[in-house]
């Protein structure tokens, strides 16, 4: 019976020890399940919040300069716009775990310097936990990096810029730092920041007003007060085209220029694109204040006037006393029963109007854009005359118009001569204004071109491409570069190989004429050569910049003249094409 007993107590220890262990493999199970339970909401964490909260690049320490990873949803990635100023010592920053490593054997700290990959490399991200154990954040990052322009950092409270942006007359306090591409200090200090009406305000990247605390050099080495924030997303060529145009205007001495940057800017360490920073004429006006101040001098014969013959032809081509036959480019006759401009030049400062038609002309700017100085603004030439000075916002030129674009066709055309709709195209008729126009272009113009395309255009084009796929990444998931900057140049570049030739020997072209959205154009094909001419849709002519524009329903597959016949883009051109007429052939556009 004691044997039974014993052998019942031992039974009893083992079932005991038995459930004890059954128990404890129960937890242990239970265990494992609730840690990779942790993990997997972990790894949730770090790939969605974690990683946009904690990572941050900068060159120091500081918290005034620093970039975030943005999240891009669409291709299911971290995106990391560095700017130029970081490049040269690019170094992370987190706290939530010990080390991070991308795609190679390499840990970095947090502080550590980490290699400036090439632009659009995608990098798997490890996370290293301070018990050594290591952690894939779920995601990768692309880098993308800014070429070679300057940084603006805006610091305010509780991302305070949404405010803004919801609300045109809201206005919020930021504190700044600009940094040169080098990474030199440009300035900082405090400002205001409120929504500009120089740009529609409906699309995601916005323009801003920022009203400076005190004077300082923000761009260009110039103090300004005020200056704005331009956007243009969609198409990084017309941040170049206003760059340009600001550039140009400097160098052909017309007042009242201010300079001109792009700039990549941040607030708080999120991207908001690539911009041009400039500063508004303080009498700002379009072409139209001439008129206005001057009241019916330079608008008689331009409104209601047919100037063309049955040919198509402007009188100026025909008449044997005109300017134009004598050399001068785009000159018209005389028309002084119109305009006296003997008395026109004793209220205007004729030298600082030439450059302003200049300026215009060769970048085909859609609407004459100046300001006018003198009289009641209190401002004068040296001599009291009202003079035209300072330009603003010139997105649409080089062949972009709020109508269509037609960079082909524009290349070669005289743009305000040959157009009435124009203010300046008034004074085109005047064969001295004309012939002051063509020496001021065969000998300032034409030679600062030749420097500024050779040396400066490249590294604008850089600037623009590199941070043109920056913006366009972060506000329509581009995946390809924008074409449209390397078309820019290349209009610039022709443009300038025309009107060289043009000016030198007009007598060498002929006219023709192209019925267009954007109005009657010109372009003057050189005799003896080939036209070389197709201004189709799908060479990018007759297009708008906004593609999603619902009013736009054809597309231009051809041209045909006066008589049905289609344009012969082979055709060699001879006398008997002057005044030819050409109409666009449509189709539909495609609904999909």
């Amino acid at each position: 019976m004691g044997r039974n007993v014993h052998k019942s107590n031992l039974t009893l220890l083992l079932l005991g020890a038995a459930a004890i262990l059954l128990c404890i493999g129960t937890a242990v199970i239970g265990l494992r399940k609730v840690r990779n339970n942790q993990i997997a909401d972990y790894k949730a964490y770090i790939s969605e919040d974690f990683l946009q909260s904690d990572i941050s690049f900068a060159s120091d320490s500081s918290d005034t300069a620093r970039v975030k990873l943005y999240r891009n949803e669409q291709y299911d990635q971290w995106e990391a716009y560095i700017p130029s100023d970081m490049q040269d010592d690019l170094r992370i920053y987190f706290t939530k775990f010990a080390g991070i490593r991308f795609g190679d054997d390499t840990v970095y700290h947090s502080g550590d310097a980490i290699p400036v990959w090439d632009s659009n490399t995608m990098m798997p991200a490890t996370a290293i936990n301070w018990d050594g154990s290591e952690q894939p954040l779920g995601a990768y990052i692309l880098f993308l990096y800014a070429g070679g322009t300057n940084t603006l950092y805006l610091n305010t409270q509780d991302d305070a810029l949404a405010a803004v942006n919801e609300d045109p007359s809201a206005s919020v306090r930021a504190t700044y730092v600009m940094k040169g591409a080098d990474a030199g200090l440009i300035s900082s200090g405090t400002l205001a920041i409120r929504l500009s009406n120089e740009r529609s305000q409906a699309y995601p990247q916005k323009p801003y007003q920022l009203t400076l605390s005190s004077a300082a050099p923000l761009n260009g080495g110039k103090q300004q007060a005020t200056c704005y924030l331009l956007p243009d997303y969609i198409e990084a060529a017309g941040q170049l085209r206003n760059k340009v145009a600001f550039d140009l205007a400097d160098r052909l001495r017309i007042g009242g220029i201010d300079p001109a940057d792009l700039v990549n800017v941040y607030e708080n360490g999120d991207y908001l694109g690539l911009y041009l920073l400039a500063s508004k004429p303080e009498d700002a006006g379009e072409a139209a204040e001439v008129e206005k101040v001057l009241g019916d001098d330079l608008s008689a014969g331009v409104d209601g006037d047919d100037s063309r013959d049955t040919d198509g032809q402007t009188v100026a081509e025909n008449s044997s006393d005109t300017a134009a036959n004598d050399g001068v480019a785009g000159a018209g006759s005389d028309h002084r029963s119109e305009i006296d401009f003997d008395a026109l030049w004793q209220k205007l400062d004729k030298d600082s109007f030439e450059r302003v038609y200049l300026l215009n002309e060769f970048l085909a700017a859609d609407q004459s854009k100046f300001t006018v100085t003198g009289g009641g603004n209190g401002k004068t030439s040296a001599d009291d005359k009202l003079a035209a000075g300072g330009l603003w916002d010139y997105i649409l030129s080089c062949g972009f118009t709020s109508q269509g674009d037609y960079p082909a066709i524009t290349r070669q055309t005289l743009w305000l001569a040959d157009r009435e709709s124009e203010l300046l195209a008034a004074m085109s008729r005047d064969p001295s204004f004309m012939e002051d126009v063509r020496n001021l272009y065969l000998q300032e113009l034409s030679p600062m071109l030749d420097e500024y395309l050779t040396n400066e255009l490249p590294v604008l084009t850089y600037q623009t491409v590199s941070s043109g796929i920056l913006s366009q990444y972060h506000y329509v998931s581009a995946s390809q570069p924008d074409t449209s900057v390397w078309n820019m140049k290349r209009w610039l570049v022709d443009r300038k190989k025309f009107l060289d030739d043009y000016m030198a020997n007009p007598s060498a072209y002929v006219r023709l004429n192209f019925q267009t959205s954007a109005g009657d154009l010109s372009y003057y094909a050189k005799k003896g050569e080939t036209l070389n001419l197709n201004p189709v849709a799908d060479e990018g002519e007759g297009t708008r910049i906004y593609m999603d524009d619902p009013a736009v329903t054809e597309k231009i597959t051809g041209w045909v003249d006066e008589n049905g016949d289609s344009l012969n883009p082979n055709e060699v051109v001879t006398d008997k094409m002057q005044g030819r007429t050409y109409s666009p052939v449509t189709e539909a556009i495609d609904a999909e």
